[in-house]
Order: structure tokens, then sequence, then C-alpha cells
């Protein structure tokens, strides 16, 4: 599945070993750079001009000006392959690897500044109210770490599956994709609320313009749940497949990446 992020003026999307500059004013305008390997990234995050791209041993690190293919972050030694998922917030960049180590880099040097093993697993990261969070599928929680002294905050049991994790929006998100549901927790108490019924398939999740956003990849549509009301208000009806989406509230626009459909 692809990733979305917007950042530096322009919208960025991973595609089969490149990276995708999108002019917001002209989407039909593109600029690709190749980051290697056979893959389609599933993370990525834009800090200090710099595109931070998951990688299968690390972060790829590209240019936001001028797409230069720079120095990457090596988590593990090839030839190791891993899932890695990125996420900027707090002043630096985080990356957590699919076995729960979890990296914090400095994005003006790249230089890994602390290291924590937060978990069993890794499925997602965000960042968000002063913390970074993790979700573990394999333990069926989510975690919060201190981005100062790396501490460790008490899991915080979620039902069902944990595909994807964002914090905003008065709340820290949880995507299952099998039940077609979007649970909030208080970031504050880590009391977990009611789940949200959005639509099928659901593939992944944003937050922004005092909503949160979810793409249906099935159904081909955009549910925005209410954070006040915890339910989902509207469906936006996309006509095509949808698997990724990035909220740019400066211009109030909402980006998705089209997607096919996923076979069985």
């Amino acid at each position: 599945m692809p990733a979305a992020d917007i950042g530096e003026g322009a919208v960025w999307v991973t595609g089969i070993g490149t990276l995708i500059r999108v002019d917001p004013a002209d989407p039909t305008a593109d600029d690709r750079v190749t980051i290697g390997g056979l893959f389609a990234a599933h993370s990525l995050s834009v800090a200090e001009r710099v595109v931070w791209v998951a990688s299968p041993t690390g972060v790829a690190r590209v240019s936001a000006s001028d797409l230069d293919v720079l120095r990457s972050v090596e988590l593990v030694e090839p030839p190791a392959v891993v899932e890695v998922y990125v996420a900027a917030g707090s002043g630096r960049v985080w990356a957590v690897v699919g076995d729960g180590q979890l990296a914090r880099i400095d994005p003006r040097t790249a230089e890994i500044t602390g290291q924590v093993d937060v978990g069993l697993s890794a499925t997602a990261i965000s960042t968000g109210f002063g913390a970074v969070w993790v979700a573990d599928d394999l333990s069926g929680t989510i975690t919060r770490i201190d981005p100062e002294t790396l501490e460790l905050g008490r899991p915080v049991e979620v039902s069902g599956q944990l595909d994807d994790i964002e914090a905003g929006a008065g709340a820290v998100w949880i995507l299952d994709s099998d039940a077609g549901v979007v649970t909030p927790v208080d970031p504050d108490s880590g009391a977990v609320g009611a789940p949200v019924r959005v639509g099928l398939e659901p593939t992944d999740l944003a937050t922004g313009l005092d909503s949160v956003w979810v793409t249906n990849n099935e159904e081909g549509t955009i549910s925005r749940v209410d954070p006040i009301t915890g339910s989902a208000v509207e469906t936006l009806d996309v006509g095509a497949p949808v698997a990724t989406i990035a909220v740019d509230e400066p211009t109030r626009r909402i980006w998705v990446v089209v997607a096919e459909l996923r076979a069985g």
C-alpha cells in the first residue's frame, strides 16, 4: 500500500521503488526519483526540508527541494529486510522496526540519538499530544513514548486489529481494517472509546480540519468522522478504490491515492 504526506509545498507519494512529488497547483505535474528496491514504501514523513521514506533496511532520505537522494539511516544490516514505519514530531524523526525497536533520529544530522524496545512488534507509528505512539497488533496494545526520555507509558489494550494509528482531533485513533471501524483512545487517561463504523476495507486514516478521515478501499469512499460526536457524519464518493489519504490544512484540501482492489 502506498504512503502519502504533505510538506515543503508539495504532495509526496510513494510508488514502486520511487518517490513522487506532486505539485498541488497542477496535480498532473509530478517529479519522480528512484529510491531503490522493488517495493512501495508504506510510510513516509516530511521534516527539515527532507522526505523520510521507510525502506527495507531503515529510512531513505530525499531532499525536498531538488530530489537528491541523501545518506540513508540504516536500522538493520543488509541483507536483512524488515518492516519500518516513520513519523516526524517533537523536533525529531521516529522510525520503528516491525520487531518493536524504536529509533529517535536527529533530522538535521540523520544520526540516531536514542533507541528503545517498545513491545513485541510494531504495525504503525504516529506523533501528537507531546508523545510518540506505537501500535502493536501482536499484543493488541498501543504504547506512549516520551520523546525526551524515551520512557514507555503503560500499554493500552485495544480490541481488534491495530492496522494504523493517528494522533490528532482530540484522540489517538486506531484503525481496524477487518472490522471496518476506528477507535479513539484518550491521550491522557488511556481510556478506550466506542468504535466508530466507517466503510468496507478501510486502509488509511488521517486527522485535520476538525475531523478524522478514513479511506474505504473497497467502496471507493472517504468517511469523515466527527471526533466530538464519535460518529461517521459524511461519506464522500471518490468513484474508485482509494488507498491512502493526506490532509492539507492550510489549503483545506484532502488528497487521496487511488488504488486497485486487492484480490481475495
